[in-house]
């Protein structure tokens, strides 16, 4: 039976109070509406790096492709989707974008992820027009 070094646990739950309690601070100082998620979304960065090697690298490897991501949908929102008229011509145009990401992962999840986006893009509701 393994037992877990001590000062890890010490670690992590230090690193995780810490950072709970500074999103907790700037939620409650700045009355920030949304606060609420930004203490959920630490606790989802804790629990993620909370076993990984280099914890600090992996949090700000998240927040740098969170903002990346933001990026990529602000572009989409404001200037792709609005070009697009009609079912066909979205599904050209995230077929471009989708087969970058299906190329990199292992089939297993290439087949998981081509399902997902089959299902949001037959969930999505009917394209407006002007």
């Amino acid at each position: 039976m393994s037992k877990t070094n001590s000062f890890v646990v010490a670690s992590t739950f230090i690193r995780a109070a810490v950072v709970m309690a500074i999103a907790g601070w700037f939620w409650i100082t700045t009355d920030w509406p949304s606060g609420g998620l930004a203490v959920i979304g630490a606790a989802l960065v804790c629990a993620l790096t909370s076993t990984a090697p280099n914890p600090w690298k992996m949090a700000v490897q998240m927040g740098v492709c969170a903002v990346l991501a933001t990026m990529t949908g602000y572009l989409f929102t404001c200037y792709v989707y609005p070009n697009i008229d009609g079912f066909p011509l979205l599904r050209m145009t995230l077929r471009r974008c989708l087969r970058s990401v299906h190329s990199s992962p292992p089939p297993s999840l290439r087949r998981d992820m081509g399902s997902a986006s089959r299902c949001s893009s037959a969930c999505s509701p009917d394209p407006t027009t002007s």
